[in-house]
């Protein structure tokens, strides 16, 4: 996903993911179905490991891996999102199993009757300017 990229600094930039991703993942995850559920621990934890492979390629050295040139920055951000993404796709870190399980269990320890609502923050903002 391109928009996970800062073009001028060529980082992962968590914050970029669109509001309509983040409500997206949120249903994904909220549904139950334990195959969107793995997409969704799969997404977090490419973000998470895009963090880290930036933070160690940043601790090389000043050329880092493509040169200083033009776009260089942009290239080293492709580099650490797809590395991410392919890391947590082969297993990564285990915070995507982590993130199912979890889910899972709290999905299960819900009462049958129980309804849970999730709330997006801008429709949140919108029912407390209603008050």
């Amino acid at each position: 996903m391109v928009d996970g990229i800062g073009a001028s600094t060529g980082a992962v930039n968590p914050r970029a993911v669109h509001e309509t991703d983040l409500d997206r993942l949120q249903r994904l995850g909220s549904s139950g179905d334990e195959k969107a559920l793995r997409e969704v621990g799969e997404k977090l934890e490419g973000v998470f490991v895009s963090m880290l492979v930036k933070s160690m390629r940043e601790g090389m050295s000043e050329d880092g891996l493509f040169g200083k040139g033009p776009g260089a920055d942009i290239y080293d951000g492709f580099f650490d999102q797809m590395m991410g993404e392919e890391l947590s796709k082969r297993g990564g870190l285990g915070i995507s199993e982590m993130v199912v399980r979890a889910q899972i269990d709290h999905q299960s320890s819900l009462k049958p009757n129980e309804v849970t609502e999730r709330v997006s923050p801008a429709k949140a903002r919108q029912e407390e300017s209603k008050t």
